[in-house]
C-alpha cells in the first residue's frame, strides 16, 4: 500500500513538473505573455515592456522587469511581481486570488504646466467605436462577458514615488522612498490599508497611515502621521507670497507652505462620506523662524483644529486653537523686538481671538486680549496692559 501511494505521489510530481516546464517553456513566455502585455496597452495606451513571465512553485505566477513608458519616460516600473490563484473557479468564470505581491516599484509622477497630472488618464477604460454603417449612428462595442476577479490582499514592498512639479518658476522634486502598502479586503465591503514610508533628507521624514474605505458607501477613515518634515525642503511653493522660513522645525499636515530648517510632525484624522472630508489635525511647531520682507517670526506652537469641505456645495469650514509658548517678534519698527510671547489663540472662520496673551514689549512684561473679526472686511480690537517705569515712559 505504502508503495502504490509513493508511486502516485511520484508520477503526480513527474506530471506537475512537466505541465510547469511546458508553461515555463512554450505558453508563457509567447502567448500569455503578449496577452498582458497588449492588454496593459490596451489599457493605458502607453508603451509596455515585460521581461519574463513564468512558474514559481513558492511564489505562484512570477512577472520580471514590468516598465510602462510615455515617450521616453518610464511611468511605472515593477522589478518582480508574483500571485498564486485558485484553479477550480476558473470553470465558472471565476478567478481568485489569495494575495498579490509587489516589489521594487517606482512610480514617476509629475504635475505639468497646465495643472494636469501624468497618470491621471491612467487606466481610463476606452470604449470601442464599431465600423458605421451609412445612415447609421456610431455604436459602441459591448463588453464581452469575463472573469470576475476577486483580490484578497495586495503586498507592495521597497516602492518609490518620484514627484515632479512643473507649476513653480523652478520644477520641484522630490521622492518618497521605502513605501511599504498593504490592502487587504475585509469581508463583506470593507477594505483595510496600512503604509509606511519615508522622504530622504538630513533627518529622513517619516510617513505612515493606516485606515479603511467601505465599498458601498464610498467611505473613507484614515489616520496620517508625518514626522521631521524639513520646511526650508518645500520653500518654492511660498516664493508667490514673499514669505522665507528660516530655522525651527513644524509638524504640521498644512498644504503649500514651505520651511527653512527644522522638522514637521503632525497627524490628522481623515473622514471622507457623501462629499463632505473631515480632517481633525495636530500641528507641532518649534522654533520656527517664518520671514516676510523685515518681519520675522520666531514660533513655537501646538496647533490643533477641525476643517470640514463639502465638494458638493464648495463649503469650507474649520476652527481651532493655537498654544503658542517662547516665540518672538522682531523687525516692527514701532514696537521693536516682542519677546516671550505666550497665550492661547481661538481661530475659526468668522475671525481670532485670545483673552491671555503675555509677552515683554521693550523689556516690560505686557499682558494683552485681542479679537479680530470679518476677514474680508477685518476689525482689530487689542487690549493691553503693563508696568511702566517712569524712565521708560520718558524715553518712550
Amino acid at each position: 500500500m505504502k508503495k502504490k501511494i509513493i508511486i502516485i505521489l511520484i508520477i503526480l510530481a513527474l506530471l506537475v513538473s512537466a505541465t510547469v516546464v511546458y508553461l515555463n517553456n512554450v505558453v508563457l513566455p509567447t502567448k500569455v505573455k503578449a496577452l498582458i502585455i497588449q492588454g496593459i496597452e490596451k489599457k493605458t495606451g502607453k508603451k509596455v515592456t515585460l521581461e519574463s513571465l513564468k512558474i514559481n512553485i513558492f511564489k505562484g505566477l512570477v512577472l520580471k522587469n514590468l516598465t510602462i513608458c510615455e515617450e521616453k519616460d518610464v511611468l511605472v516600473s515593477v522589478e518582480e511581481a508574483y500571485c498564486r490563484f485558485f484553479i477550480w473557479p476558473v470553470f465558472r468564470k471565476q478567478i481568485i486570488i489569495p494575495s498579490i505581491n509587489l516589489k521594487s516599484v517606482i512610480v514617476f509622477l509629475e504635475r505639468k504646466k497646465g495643472q494636469t497630472v501624468n497618470l491621471q488618464d491612467f487606466f481610463q477604460p476606452k470604449s470601442t467605436i464599431l465600423p458605421q454603417e451609412p445612415g447609421k449612428p456610431k455604436q459602441e462595442a459591448k463588453a464581452s462577458a469575463g472573469f470576475n476577479l476577486t483580490v484578497y490582499r495586495v503586498s507592495i514592498t521597497d516602492a518609490t514615488i518620484i514627484f515632479q512639479d512643473d507649476t513653480l518658476p523652478q520644477p520641484f522634486t522630490k521622492n518618497i522612498e521605502n513605501i511599504n502598502l498593504k490592502l487587504s479586503l475585509s469581508l463583506p465591503d470593507h477594505l483595510k490599508f496600512k503604509f509606511s514610508g519615508q522622504i530622504p533628507g538630513e533627518t529622513p521624514v517619516i510617513i505612515s497611515g493606516s485606515g479603511e474605505f467601505k465599498i458601498p458607501g464610498q467611505e473613507l477613515d484614515a489616520d496620517i502621521r508625518i514626522e521631521n518634515l524639513l520646511p526650508k525642503d518645500f520653500s518654492g511653493y511660498a516664493q508667490n507670497w514673499g514669505i522665507n522660513f528660516g530655522k525651527g522645525s513644524v509638524n504640521s499636515l498644512a498644504n503649500g507652505i514651505n520651511f527653512g530648517k527644522g522638522s514637521v510632525n503632525s497627524s490628522a484624522n481623515i473622514k471622507f462620506k457623501k462629499d463632505i472630508l473631515n480632517l481633525s489635525l495636530e500641528v507641532q511647531a518649534k522654533n520656527l523662524d517664518i520671514q516676510k520682507d523685515k518681519i520675522l517670526a520666531q514660533l513655537s506652537s501646538d496647533i490643533k483644529g477641525n476643517l470640514e469641505y463639502n465638494f458638493k456645495d464648495k463649503l469650507f469650514q474649520y476652527a481651532g486653537n493655537a498654544s503658542i509658548t517662547s516665540s518672538r517678534l522682531s523687525g516692527i519698527e514701532s514696537a521693536g523686538d516682542i519677546e516671550e510671547i505666550n497665550g492661547n489663540l481661538l481661530f475659526n472662520n468668522d475671525g481670532i481671538s485670545s483673552d491671555n496673551l503675555t509677552a515683554k514689549v521693550w523689556g516690560i512684561a505686557t499682558q494683552a486680549k485681542l479679537n479680530l473679526k470679518d476677514f474680508s472686511n477685518p476689525l482689530l480690537n487689542i487690549h493691553t496692559s503693563s508696568s511702566l517705569p517712569l524712565d521708560l515712559v520718558q524715553a518712550l
